[in-house]
């Protein structure tokens, strides 16, 4: 009813829409078009979020006594007496008494009196000085070390290092102007050590004692 509606008036008058000038021509109103379908954006995953170690700092002016244990970075520029203890990166800037035990240790402008074990690199600035033994995985000198090292990497000597005590090392490079007093001997440690071929000792045959038959 309301299509013949709109015929006549389009008939009439001339009123009406595209669609109603089809119906007027005794056509069929055209479908509509069905409308696109809208889809929601794809959201990325949440990625977890990643807490960074704390790093420790103790400031210039201020002085500790005692054992400092961390599970991040250190870096002291006060004066401290005592053990560090990390698996992190430990940053020396001042006078200190200590045992170091971390992943890495740099000493820049430091006089360090104790011993080292870090897994990692030993860096020793040109105006640092250590008096303690040094054991590690590579060694970067540029100033003095007064004790035994052992540098299970590569150990290298910069043009004003000086070493007083014995160096073991797996690789050494030293550039001109070094001063080391002291053995030194270069050796693959476990893990690196190349394994000769074993040697194989074919056994002879144990050969019978010949029998004697003597004639009647």
């Amino acid at each position: 009813m309301r299509d013949e509606m709109k015929r006549t008036m389009f008939e009439l008058f001339g009123v009406g829409s595209e669609d109603d000038k089809v119906l007027a021509a005794g056509g069929k109103k055209p479908a509509a078009k069905p409308e696109p379908v809208k889809t929601a954006p794809v959201q990325a995953p949440v990625q977890p979020v990643v807490k960074a170690k704390a790093a420790s700092y103790l400031a210039a002016g201020t002085s500790l006594e005692g054992t400092l244990r961390s599970d991040g970075d250190v870096e002291i520029a006060g004066a401290f007496k005592g053990e560090v203890i990390t698996t992190g990166t430990v940053t020396l800037r001042s006078v200190i008494q200590s045992n170091i035990t971390a992943g890495s240790l740099n000493l820049i402008g430091c006089t360090l009196t104790g011993d080292v074990k870090v897994t990692g690199t030993v860096t020793v600035s040109e105006d640092s000085q250590v008096t303690g033994n040094i054991n590690a995985k590579e060694l970067l000198c540029a100033g003095k070390v007064n004790g035994d090292l052992e540098i299970t990497g590569g150990t290298t000597l910069e043009e004003k290092a000086q070493i007083s005590g014995g160096l073991v090392t797996g690789t050494l490079a030293v550039v001109k102007g070094a001063v080391i007093r002291g053995g030194v001997e270069i050796k693959a440690f476990s893990g690196t050590a190349k394994q000769e071929p074993k040697q194989e000792h074919k056994q002879e045959p144990k050969q019978e004692p010949k029998q004697e038959h003597k004639a009647n």
